[in-house]
């Protein structure tokens, strides 16, 4: 599952372009959050984005582009 996120300090994005894979791999990545007490914000939780901004970045599934 390596190649379907990037991470950033403290910040996980994943992606994927079939919804069906998209939430399995959301819920294995919860249970696996859940069986390690790993907490989520839901204040920093977005699913179903094409892209989000991060740390000065706009991420998609092709590319991180520096916003700076």
């Amino acid at each position: 599952y390596s190649f379907y996120y990037y991470t950033f300090i403290n910040d996980i994005v994943i992606f994927l372009d079939i919804a069906e894979d998209y939430i399995r791999y959301l819920k294995t990545i919860f249970n696996l959050f859940r069986k390690k007490n790993i907490a989520i914000s839901p204040t920093k939780l977005y699913i179903g984005y094409l892209n989000v901004e991060l740390l000065g970045f706009r991420v998609d599934s092709l590319s991180l582009i520096n916003t700076d």
